[in-house]
């Protein structure tokens, strides 16, 4: 675990694994793909995050300063203050680090941390050494990532035995308005599959 801190300005930086459960601790990690989900996935259907049941109001938010007056004249912020006033009440939760007390509204979102992945894009892309399941963790960082434009970067630990004819099959954690995202990859095709749960296809990618 580590941070990278400056004085003055203020930023503060911290490694993936800080927060994140080590499992097989002592094992030797020797095969991780890259992957990404397709941003307008996580922009369309994308309903909690890890602490946030329900997202659709960050949306809202966002959509209505993107729209109007945008970021960069500060003005959000009193808009951030009509949205706490509207829907006030709270949600309280325990994170890795520490024990939290927001609005229920924006839990789990932070503007500036939204406009420093918009901006400059994600410097740390989620990592999973667990196999075939995802957004069990990172789920701000994907939701972020999507509404800012961009797809969403991760890495993900693959074993032989879970490539079955050729074929890796991942799914996410039930964090979609349909339930849990499939995705398919297929080294013979060299093809990409996205579905929702019951194997409706919402993008695929080819190579």
């Amino acid at each position: 675990m580590h941070f990278v801190e400056k004085w003055g300005d203020g930023f503060q930086v911290k490694s993936d694994i800080s927060s994140m459960i080590m499992y097989e601790y002592k094992e030797t990690w020797d095969y991780f793909i890259y992957l990404s989900i397709p941003n307008d996935i996580i922009i369309n259907y994308q309903k909690t995050t890890f602490n946030n049941p329900d997202v659709s109001k960050i949306k809202l938010f966002i959509e209505e300063v993107e729209n109007t007056m945008g970021w960069e004249s500060g003005k959000w912020r009193s808009l951030q203050e009509e949205f706490d006033k509207k829907y006030y009440s709270y949600l309280e939760y325990q994170t890795m680090l520490s024990k939290r007390k927001e609005y229920k509204w924006r839990a789990d979102f932070l503007p500036e941390r939204y406009l420093s992945i918009k901006d400059k894009g994600l410097i740390f892309p989620i990592i999973y050494n667990n196999t075939r399941t995802i957004l069990s963790r990172g789920t701000h960082r994907a939701f972020a990532c999507g509404l800012s434009g961009y797809d969403v970067p991760f890495f993900i630990q693959v074993k032989k035995d879970d490539i079955v004819d050729n074929i890796l099959y991942i799914e996410s954690e039930p964090i979609f308005t349909f339930g849990k995202l499939e995705i398919e990859v297929d080294y013979s095709k060299k093809e990409i599959k996205y579905k929702k749960e019951k194997g409706e296809l919402l993008h695929e990618i080819r190579h």
